[in-house]
């Protein structure tokens, strides 16, 4: 797994990528008093609004966006004493699946800072961290990520800030045994028997819902996309992911559905279309998304299938006990 370390110490392709000022983020849960506050560790509900702006002028493409994302996640402390968050539905770095915390007894402290990372000579993207830790049981702040392409004919820009708010809601690292939540999960690959949480291995690290509507010009055309995504990612890196893009560009009405799982007894994929010649490329043939989320939790449900008959069903639910 891919590990990005913050130092404190499409749709139509480019159509995914976000960027803008950020917004507040929907209200949170309050702080549970009677969980561990000498530790990040636990289940955490984390809410972000995000705002972004994407830009390659060389072929009149100009996109602005609005994101809006709640997800159950596992932060776990790694052995050198770095706290490890799942990036999940937040999708704001370039590479990598958790965001490396190190926050030597921060129970109540800000934190502000800026890296930079190169990837290669005209590929940089620089970020700001900003967080306010409130008794190992809430944090709220900012992430701001910025990448250029500076490659000639490519250049292109693509800013991405989001505002988050997290409140942890259960002291223990496995989903399936949080008492404080009540959480379903049925996976059902090709009509077989049911997986459950239980069936999971290695366990769910992230459960996730987002929003997102894209306008602006792409190559010239105007342009208005809704997406929609679950995501469900577990603590190997792998993903069980669903994306229904509708809209218009230009004359043209989009619907293009996609769907990817990676999960070791679950591997399947669709996708909107193939490139020439591409081999081991499924055209997914049939996609249902519905999402919601509410301030205590979310709810999913999802069928799809591709052009080799596979098909792919989950049913999610996570919630906050009163």
């Amino acid at each position: 797994m891919n590990v990005k370390a913050i130092a404190i110490t499409a749709l139509v392709t480019c159509v995914t990528a976000c960027g803008g000022t950020s917004s507040d983020p929907t209200p949170t849960l309050s702080i549970n008093s009677a969980l561990n506050s000498q530790t990040l560790e636990g289940i955490w509900l984390i809410q972000s609004k995000q705002v972004g702006r994407y830009s390659r002028p060389a072929v009149d493409t100009h996109i602005e966006s609005v994101k809006s994302a709640q997800q159950f996640v596992v932060i776990e402390e790694q052995v050198d004493g770095r706290y490890s968050m799942p990036e999940c539905a937040l999708d704001l770095f370039s590479d990598g699946q958790n965001i490396s915390l190190n926050t030597e007894n921060i129970k109540n402290i800000e934190i502000d800072v800026s890296s930079t990372r190169s990837f290669s000579e005209n590929n940089e993207e620089t970020s700001r961290l900003k967080l306010s830790f409130e008794d190992n049981l809430k944090f709220t702040g900012t992430i701001d990520v910025v990448k250029k392409d500076t490659s000639p004919n490519f250049e292109s820009t693509d800013e991405r800030y989001a505002s988050i708010s997290a409140v942890k809601v259960s002291d223990s690292l496995n989903f399936e045994l949080a008492e404080e939540l009540s959480v379903a999960l049925n996976i059902n690959f090709n009509n077989l028997a049911e997986l459950t949480l239980t069936d999971l291995d290695p366990a769910v690290s992230c459960l996730a819902v987002s929003s997102a509507n894209y306008v602006g010009l792409q190559l010239g055309l105007n342009i208005s996309i809704d997406q929609e995504n679950v995501l469900i990612s577990n603590t190997a890196g792998n993903e069980v992911s669903f994306q229904l893009d509708t809209g218009n560009m230009g004359s043209e009405v989009i619907r293009h559905e996609s769907y990817l799982s990676t999960f070791a007894n679950v591997q399947s994929a669709g996708v909107p279309s193939c490139a020439a010649n591409t081999e081991d490329c499924a055209l997914a043939s049939h996609l249902i998304l519905t999402q919601s989320s509410s301030v205590n939790g979310i709810t999913a449900s999802t069928e799809a299938s591709n052009e080799d008959d596979d098909s792919l069903a989950v049913n999610l639910s996570v919630e906050v006990k009163e």
